[in-house]
């Protein structure tokens, strides 16, 4: 759902909110009925701790445009910023190492909650999707004060006032805040029997079975907060432009880059990739508006010949590898990141840890992150 966010007065009961206004859609499934569904869920689970750390739906309304379609508008909590404008808050633009521990402790608890006990699968997990609570309400109060002394800027078109964003709400009184997951428009349900193959997620987090074409389910999400942690701990992509010259995405070249950074696709992953390669799935455009009815016709495939051999080589970057990457860690802890690492971005789908396990990784003991810390400050003082 292409929205915008605004900051609204809700008035009942009196509290300040998100109000997120959509386009006119003409889909089976619109984007506000998954958010309202979904927002169903986390509501019937809201007993489980772990339902704070995603955002639901408050309440929803329609306005009606000037062409008489209809614009659904959704009323959400309010909160501060997005991971991403939080991150670069700190010094090089990236996570603390505390930081990121913590924060993938709670995206992980909030993507287990999602997939069990909601039985969803969020298909569009970025920096953007998750953003910070704020620290003190009087944060709010203390912006909507200062509005009258200086307010924000504003335009008039005909018989509207057309007010300028500035979603600036100051240095933080207090940094004992964590991340929300928000957005859900995209989320499918994954306790049903229904195949999901259509194409899903943002282009430098995109998921191979995504790219082949073939079945997805959970771990879509698992894959997904794997590249994600990359950005947050580094300031960069682990896929670093899979374009082409004129700035399109090349699945080719994202391929190439998996192959380089992880290594060559296991058996049983291009038997799979074989056997769906030429079913056809339910009729989609692609880039450039062509219906595509085959996952390489959309996405540019097949990228394996019948016996498995990549038919790109020449695409592969010859000087990357996945330790390389990670520069923010020391020699030990970067050692148990990367097997923490090696449990989410794998190729076969059903060989990637479950959110839950992952919780049980060495690496994101917060007790043992705190006493590594204390240590590290008395070795520099």
């Amino acid at each position: 759902m292409s929205t915008t966010d605004d900051m609204s007065w809700f008035w009942q009961p009196h509290k300040y909110v998100a109000l997120k206004v959509g386009i006119a859609h003409r889909v089976a499934v619109s984007p506000v009925r998954r958010e309202l569904e979904l927002s169903k869920r986390i509501q019937q689970n809201a007993e489980d701790g772990c339902a704070t750390l995603l955002r639901p739906t408050l309440d929803h309304f329609q306005l009606r445009g000037e062409d008489g379609s209809r614009h659904e508008c959704l009323i959400h909590e309010l909160l501060r910023e997005s991971l991403w404008e939080f991150q670069h808050r700190f010094t090089e633009r990236k996570l603390p190492v505390a930081f990121l521990k913590a924060y993938i402790v709670l995206m992980l608890k909030a993507l287990d909650f999602l997939h069990t006990k909601c039985n969803y699968i969020h298909g569009d997990l970025k920096d953007e999707n998750f953003l910070v609570a704020f620290e003190d309400p009087s944060v709010i109060q203390e912006y909507i004060a200062n509005l009258s002394i200086k307010p924000l800027s504003r335009k008039n078109e005909g018989d509207r006032t057309i007010y300028k964003s500035n979603p600036d709400f100051g240095l933080f009184k207090s940094l004992q805040v964590g991340p929300h997951l928000i957005n859900f428009g995209k989320a499918q349900p994954g306790g049903d029997d229904t195949l999901k193959r259509h194409p899903m997620q943002a282009a430098a987090y995109r998921a191979p079975e995504v790219l082949m074409g073939m079945p997805w389910s959970y771990s879509l999400d698992i894959w997904n907060l794997g590249v994600l942690i990359w950005n947050m701990m580094e300031d960069r992509d682990l896929f670093r432009r899979p374009c082409t010259e004129d700035g399109t995405y090349d699945a080719k070249a994202h391929v190439a880059q998996m192959i380089a950074l992880l290594g060559h696709p296991p058996p049983e992953f291009l038997e799979f990739e074989k056997k769906w390669r030429d079913v056809p799935w339910v009729p989609c455009p692609d880039a450039t508006g062509k219906i595509c009815v085959l996952p390489g016709e959309f996405w540019g495939g097949p990228f394996f010949d019948d016996d498995g051999r990549f038919l790109y080589d020449n695409m592969t970057p010859q000087d990357l590898n996945l330790s390389d990457t990670v520069r923010s860690l020391d020699e030990d802890d970067k050692a148990s990141f990367m097997d923490f690492a090696s449990q989410i971005l794998k190729w076969v789908p059903e060989q990637r840890k479950t959110a839950k396990e992952l919780l049980e990784h060495p690496w994101l003991d917060l007790k043992a992150e705190a006493r590594r810390a204390e240590k590290r400050q008395n070795h520099e003082s």
